[in-house]
């Protein structure tokens, strides 16, 4: 997880194998939503997930969901997603019809300047980098 000053957050999130080719896409992202939601507590300085910023947060991770199995052209990366479901507070809601043509929602919204914190909420040292976007 990354967090701004502004409070602008990302969640970097890797899904399974399971999840990835998974049959039932939504089970799926309910899923990772309640494990996101375990993460994002009142108590822990995340409000406002009931409202547009949790709406946004999950049809980014949808999105990401759908097309988790849609190889990357022209980057080391294996799949076009990257290989963690990022989703960010400063996205607006893509909706369906614009998860293509926007990157999950990755061409919407103005990212936060400054220094970030990276983070997990669970106490733990981070494993891996935050990359961010994925192209």
């Amino acid at each position: 997880m990354q967090r701004w000053p502004s409070g602008d957050f990302r969640v970097s999130l890797r899904p399974t194998d399971d999840a990835r080719h998974t049959r039932d896409r939504d089970d799926a992202t309910d899923v990772m939503w309640q494990a996101i939601r375990r993460c994002l507590t009142p108590s822990a300085g995340f409000t406002g997930l009931d409202g547009p910023v949790g709406e946004s947060l999950r049809d980014q991770l949808r999105c990401h969901e759908a097309y988790a199995l849609v190889p990357a052209l022209g980057s080391a990366e294996r799949y076009a997603t990257g290989e963690t479901f990022d989703v960010e507070s400063w996205r607006p809601t893509p909706g369906r019809s614009r998860w293509y043509s926007t990157k999950c929602g990755n061409t919407l919204g103005t990212a936060p300047s400054g220094q970030s914190q990276t983070f997990r909420p669970d106490g733990v040292q981070p494993g891996q980098t935050v990359t961010g976007e994925h192209e």
